[in-house]
């Protein structure tokens, strides 16, 4: 288990499960059978709780207090002193703030984000095709949690869908969707949607 501890104010990667003295000596106290991502920040004085998960790459905050059974996200960010007590129900706003990093505005909707072919092609699906101002709706699908990658749209953050554009390693365009918390079908670091609606198109090759 490969996590980032915090070392003269830097971020040190630590290989944990060969060396658990360098949590004691930074105060952490990781539970029993919790689970700990690779690659995941611990702050200082952290505790993560018995049985709890924390996704690879996440970010917990020093003094954070992650509770008993708690789950956290990829690439999810707890602040420092946050308690975290329970995992939130699915598809609450609490719990797509814990995987996914963002809010949604009065009416339940949120702005997010896919990278996508110039032509507006999928980089999955060729015969989705993706244009300005679309409004899609599939209401045969249903919420499920356990399919990350499954039937239904996806969307995730502006970071990552411009990561994941650049992977690709040809010319992209990342479109930006309205999409309301009731056509969420599952959250990860990405959301799977039965539903949205795009509201800009983005062209980053300069």
């Amino acid at each position: 288990m490969k996590i980032f501890l915090i070392e003269n104010n830097e971020w040190k990667l630590f290989d944990i499960e060969k060396d658990s003295s360098e949590l004691k000596s930074r105060n952490i106290i990781i539970g029993y059978s919790a689970k700990i991502g690779n690659y995941a920040e611990i702050g200082n004085s952290a505790k993560i709780g018995n049985y709890a998960e924390i996704g690879y790459s996440a970010k917990i905050g020093n003094y954070a207090e992650i509770g008993n059974s708690a789950e956290i996200g990829n690439y999810a960010e707890i602040g420092d002193y946050a308690k975290i007590t329970k995992t939130p129900a699915h598809f609450s706003r609490e719990y797509i703030f814990i995987h996914m990093g963002i809010l949604p505005n009065s009416n339940g909707d949120y702005t997010v984000y896919k990278a996508i072919k110039m032509n507006g092609q999928s980089f999955f699906d060729c015969n989705f095709i993706y244009k300005s101002g679309m409004t899609w709706r599939d209401n045969l699908l249903k919420k499920d949690q356990a399919i990350e990658c499954g039937e239904g749209c996806h969307f995730t953050t502006y970071n990552n869908a411009v990561c994941f554009g650049e992977g690709q390693h040809i010319p992209y365009i990342i479109i930006e969707a309205k999409v309301n918390i009731d056509d969420i079908l599952a959250v990860h670091q990405k959301m799977r949607v039965k539903a949205f609606t795009i509201t800009r198109i983005m062209n980053l090759n300069f």
